[in-house]
């Protein structure tokens, strides 16, 4: 709902990769190709873990000019809420920018370093406190609005 009502072109699960990571080779099949050289995935909860392979893959996936960024996407945020999914490139080192999907660099938007720690692990799944901008209002409030499994709206 978000994806359509704000416009942006998108496919689920589109193809998996194997991606070449400080870790080694990580097979990965990212949860939605974002228009604009983006992948997005869907995290509830990252274990440290699951930290450490997100990190890998982001650092190896988004190198500034030559990949594409990461998407962290949590919870739907409301519209007046002041957490914002985090955008992961990797300018030298990774960061987390707040996210649109504009492609090109995002390093004159805000941005905090990201390193695979405990604070970084809960704050990605929750959003960073960047603020809802105005490009996504509209589609923040129609997958607040819409029905999900479990009969839950809003």
């Amino acid at each position: 709902m978000f994806f359509d009502t704000a416009g942006i072109k998108w496919k689920y699960e589109q193809e998996g990769w194997i991606v070449d990571t400080y870790l080694g080779s990580i097979r990965y099949l990212p949860d939605f190709w974002i228009a604009g050289l983006q992948w997005g995935e869907v995290k509830g909860h990252l274990d440290p873990e699951g930290m450490h392979r997100l990190h890998a893959l982001a650092s190896a996936m988004a190198e500034c000019n030559d990949g594409s960024d990461v998407v962290i996407l949590g919870d739907i945020p409301r519209p007046q809420d002041s957490l914002w999914p985090v955008q992961l490139h990797n300018h030298g080192r990774l960061w987390g920018v707040p996210w649109s999907p504009e492609p090109g660099c995002p390093m004159n938007r805000p941005h905090v370093k990201i390193e695979p720690d405990r604070l970084n692990r809960e704050r990605l799944t929750e959003g960073f406190p960047f603020g809802v901008p105005d490009w996504a209002q509209a589609g923040v409030v129609a997958a607040r609005r819409a029905r999900f499994e479990f009969g839950e709206c809003g």
